[in-house]
């Protein structure tokens, strides 16, 4: 049998390096913060996509109908003429014939243009909060897909990093089986696995391409545009997730939609005053001196009461559905937020586990390759071991992914989210035996 310093020992230790290099992600303990790199990326975004563009459009459309609903109707201008017969004109030969020229305006009554524009205002707001809301869902959505191929580029290191592992072990089989102290099957199952992992990276390659087409698109930049991204390993996690929703678009507005209910109270409760109207007019008569006339007129309340009852009713009635709005929204803010505090924190304890589960693989692999380096273990148990271990990274770097994921939908639901920040000084962990 041969030994650890014999002539096949040496093809292993380049291995055995390799292996402790392999990258396994820290759990982070600082306050989260977002990468320079993708904070570039959201200011690509927030400066071309369409959807933020489309609702400031629609805020400054709801601007514009606050001072329409301020204002007075139009005054109307009317010109007539009245003769007196239909055989000849008499304007200016008999005095009851003339051309007229009369104006009017209605003078709404005091307070209800306010209280329209109030409820405008109110609406505006409410368009304002689909603004932030577009803002911050531009934000993650591209956090989430840089995300996405941070993942799927660590996973082609990481595959990298078995198919360096398996070629070796392979070419070591190879010369066992030249010197009559190994097996075929040892080689055959080797090319087998060298085949199975080219596949694997055929179909990583293919989705890394496809994230990197949807990071761009989020972006709003040409899809095949190179992305530069810190790996996925190197990203801090924060130690929690906390905050409220105070700021959350969806409440904001669900409020300005009360306030627009309480307004609309008001303005309801307007409904049978009367508007007045003010028409002045002068009569030219040609020769005989001109006529004019001047009047006032408010309208009769014969329906007014009923119907200003049954505004009431409706406006109070909005007002108690928005009401329950605000709670609804409150309550159910507050629901994913525990919810995603709980899933991150159950998320980071299993992050602990999978670390720990990364040395004793490591440790298994090392032991593995011993053993077949001294002709005490088959190629399988290697191949096994090898794989044991890029699945207990892959895990670690899925869970990583999946915590980033949850603190992205955390800070997606306020207007103090950041976008990026200065770079991080730490470094994740060297893997060691």
């Amino acid at each position: 049998m041969l030994r650890g310093g014999g002539r096949l020992a040496r093809p292993m230790r380049p291995v055995l390096r390799l292996l402790l290099l392999v990258a396994v992600p820290a759990l982070a303990t600082e306050a989260w913060t977002f990468d320079p790199a993708v904070g570039a990326l959201v200011d690509d975004a927030l400066a071309s996509r369409p959807e933020l563009e489309e609702a400031r459009a629609e805020v400054t459309a709801a601007a514009a109908r606050v001072p329409q609903a301020k204002a007075w109707p139009d005054p109307m201008l009317q010109v007539g003429v009245q003769n007196d017969g239909f055989r000849r004109w008499q304007v200016g030969v008999n005095e009851m014939s003339w051309v007229s020229v009369m104006a009017s305006q209605t003078i709404p009554f005091p307070g209800k243009p306010s209280l329209a524009a109030a409820v405008a205002e109110a609406r505006a707001s409410q368009t304002q909060a689909a603004v932030e809301r577009a803002r911050l869902s531009i934000i993650a959505d591209v956090q989430r897909s840089a995300v996405e191929l941070q993942l799927l580029r660590a996973r082609l290191e990481q595959l990298g990093a078995l198919e360096k592992l398996v070629a070796q072990a392979a070419a070591l089989a190879q010369v066992r089986q030249e010197s009559a102290d190994g097996m075929q099957a040892d080689v055959l199952r080797a090319r087998l696995e060298v085949g199975r992992l080219a596949q694997r990276r055929r179909s990583l390659e293919r989705e890394s391409a496809n994230a990197l087409r949807a990071l761009n698109r989020a972006r709003g930049k040409p899809l095949d545009s190179p992305v530069v991204l810190p790996p996925l390993e190197a990203v801090l996690l924060p130690a929690r997730l906390d905050g409220s929703s105070a700021g959350a678009p969806e409440l904001d507005a669900a409020r300005a939609g009360r306030r627009a209910a309480e307004h609309g109270v008001e303005l309801a409760g307007t409904t049978g005053l009367p508007d007045l109207s003010v028409s002045a007019g002068v009569m030219v008569r040609g020769s005989l001196e001109p006529m004019w006339s001047l009047s006032l007129g408010a309208p009769l309340p014969v329906s007014g009461l009923p119907r200003r009852a049954q505004a009431l009713d409706e406006a109070r009635a909005s007002l108690l559905a928005a009401e329950r709005r605000v709670d609804d929204v409150t309550q159910r803010l507050a629901l994913a937020d525990e919810q995603r505090a709980l899933s991150f924190d159950s998320l980071v304890a299993q992050l602990e586990q999978a670390r720990a589960l990364v040395n004793d693989a490591r440790t298994a692999t090392a032991a593995t390759l011993t053993a077949f380096q001294t002709n005490r273990a088959p190629l399988t148990t290697v191949l096994e071991a090898d794989s044991a271990y890029l699945a207990a990274t892959d895990d670690v770097l899925q869970l990583t992914a999946d915590a980033l994921l949850l603190a992205i939908a955390h800070h997606e639901r306020s207007s103090t989210a950041p976008t990026s920040a200065p770079p991080s000084t730490s470094s994740p962990a060297t893997p060691g035996m």
